[in-house]
């Protein structure tokens, strides 16, 4: 009984010991206490109580981070080494006309391309791009541009890249004042009537100027009325002198190729066609109309003189569909017998070549209508040469009656 007692004590003792801590002591025992208490095996470094973000031996990303301070560099511009593709601006310079009787400016690079004008010696022009190759007339075509702005094509043979000496006036020119250089118009001739004094021919401008609009090739001898007023000398050494034909043309000539003495050649003598010219044109004439399912046309003497003595006339008065008498194409082949069909004419003029004229002809709406009309059946030609000038006439026609 005594040892049950014993043990109950105990029991009891240790009861009262656990219910009752010391006074100071806190009622919960530290973390580290209750490990040591239950021999728990520390636990790994990593817990899940412990941030995820732990040190780790991976190194850091390589990527430049967008707020950087050091600026990402700049892509290196490469310098291109090939050949630039831009086409070059033609290379141009001065050149000038170096031709006694003018040259012909034409719009293409052809001798058969039409005739723009008649440029005067020792005009100036730019010379655009390289001389082409010589084609097969051995012609070496150079393209141009007028102080005017036209453009076309000439002859490069016969330009010169230095001014050309121009001859002083025959004529005393008008006093000039010292203070005022520029030319004006003053009388520097009799009024009256003067003659062309030029074998090849002289220029009827438009204006007191080389680079004026050519109105007409005047022939040598013609006659011209004039009022005594002039112009110049010019920056080309040029006096010029203001007249008008005898079928009122009016505009400037050049004064040093005029005279007041009537020359021996006023009147001409009687014309003389040039044959070969007047065969290749009534061939090329019928073939053309062949080619077109068109009847050819027979060459009739008849009409051969009209067109003849009308190109002597133009020779001398000037390009016109008008001849003697005031006379049109259709009131002179009608006269001479042969107006049945559908009388007309076409006609062409100046330092030109049977190219130049046939090239104008079948290019020309109206005129190759002329060519080619079905209703005429004869021809007449006449071609009049003088000095380097030629005048072509062509007069188509029907004969009246059976």
């Amino acid at each position: 009984m005594s040892r049950l007692l014993f043990v109950w004590l105990c029991v009891a003792f240790l009861a009262a010991c656990q219910s009752k801590p010391p006074t100071g002591t806190p009622t919960t025992a530290p973390t580290a206490v209750v490990a040591v208490a239950t021999n728990t095996p520390r636990p790994a470094a990593t817990t899940t109580d412990q941030p995820t973000a732990t040190r780790t031996n991976t190194p850091p990303p390589t990527a430049t981070p967008i707020n950087a301070e050091t600026p990402t560099p700049a892509p290196i511009e490469t310098t291109s080494t090939a050949t630039p593709t831009t086409t070059p601006t033609p290379l141009t310079r001065e050149v000038y006309v170096n031709s006694d009787s003018g040259l012909n400016l034409r719009s293409e690079p052809r001798s058969t391309a039409t005739l723009l004008r008649i440029l005067a010696t020792g005009a100036r022009l730019t010379a655009i791009g390289a001389v082409m190759e010589p084609d097969a007339n051995g012609i070496a075509w150079q393209n141009v541009q007028t102080t005017e702005g036209q453009l076309g094509w000439v002859a490069a043979q016969f330009l010169i890249e230095t001014k050309p000496v121009t001859a002083a006036p025959t004529s005393t020119p008008p006093s000039i004042s010292a203070v005022d250089t520029t030319p004006v118009v003053t009388p520097i001739a009799t009024a009256g009537y003067v003659y062309v004094a030029a074998l090849d021919g002289l220029n009827l401008r438009a204006d007191k100027s080389a680079s004026a609009q050519l109105l007409a090739m005047l022939a040598n001898g013609q006659r011209l009325q004039t009022n005594g007023l002039g112009f110049g000398p010019d920056v080309n050494g040029i006096t010029w002198l203001n007249v008008k034909t005898d079928h009122g043309l009016e505009g400037w000539v050049a004064s040093s190729f005029v005279t007041a003495k009537v020359p021996s050649v006023a009147t001409p003598a009687p014309a003389v066609n040039v044959a070969a010219a007047v065969a290749e044109i009534l061939r090329r004439t019928n073939d053309l109309r062949r080619q077109h399912g068109i009847s050819e046309v027979t060459l009739i003497d008849d009409l051969n003189r009209l067109a003849l003595e009308h190109s002597q006339y133009m020779a001398q008065n000037g390009i016109s569909h008008t001849g003697a008498g005031g006379l049109s194409a259709k009131q002179r082949i009608s006269n001479a017998g042969y107006g049945a069909g559908r009388p007309t004419e076409n006609i062409f003029g100046g330092q030109a070549t049977i190219d130049d004229a046939w090239g104008y002809w079948v290019t020309d709406p109206p005129h190759l209508e002329v060519l080619l009309n079905a209703y005429n059946t004869v021809l007449g030609i006449g071609v009049y040469k003088t000095g380097f000038m030629l005048y072509y006439t062509m007069d188509f026609g029907k004969p009246v009656g059976p």
